[in-house]
């Protein structure tokens, strides 16, 4: 799938906390404006380099598994291999998930079409 489409169906809520992730304005609240500067930051090979470079090295070595996989992150393996997945923070409800910024590189385990040439 493509980025645009992936993005496009998560709520306003979780594009405001990608947004966030990316340093994004507050401003942006419109679910067009916030898919928008999302693809900018993520299809522009400069701009993604910066955001790689923030991702912790165990997020990297799972995008680069990813990557070599045709796209598609399997956290089974990836765990077997390396001993834990990418860190996320605790909370206090178990339903509740704050995206990372290795969830703007591979979403729903996989990473979008249009991501894997960059």
């Amino acid at each position: 799938m493509k980025l645009f489409d992936i993005l496009y169906n998560y709520t306003n809520d979780d594009l405001k906390k990608f947004v966030k992730l990316l340093s994004g304005s507050s401003k942006l609240t419109r679910k067009d404006q916030m898919v928008v500067f999302l693809i900018d930051e993520l299809l522009s090979p400069d701009k993604l380099r910066g955001h790689w470079n923030r991702l912790d090295t165990l997020s990297q070595k799972a995008v680069a598994a990813a990557y070599h996989n045709d796209g598609a992150f399997v956290a089974a393996a990836f765990e077997a291999q390396y001993g834990a997945q990418p860190e996320r923070p605790k909370h206090d409800w178990y339903w509740t998930r704050e995206p990372i910024l290795f969830d703007l590189f591979v979403y729903r385990n996989q990473i979008p079409v249009d991501m894997l040439p960059l």
